[in-house]
């Protein structure tokens, strides 16, 4: 028999975990989104700056 409070404990480790795992995938997709958003800006830049050396 496991002790009384045994499976209460596991089940708020579990849902730590999973709160911590979710949180993890959101940071991760904010991060990805502002890298493909600065990316995008940079390039956006350089094709600007080709564009103006193109017709100079």
């Amino acid at each position: 028999m496991p002790a009384p409070g045994y499976a209460e404990a596991t089940l708020k480790v579990a849902l730590v975990a999973a709160i911590l795992a979710i949180l993890a995938k959101i940071f991760f997709i904010v991060i990805t989104l502002k890298l493909i958003y600065i990316m995008q800006i940079s390039i956006y830049k350089q094709h600007q700056l080709y564009d103006i050396n193109m017709y100079k």
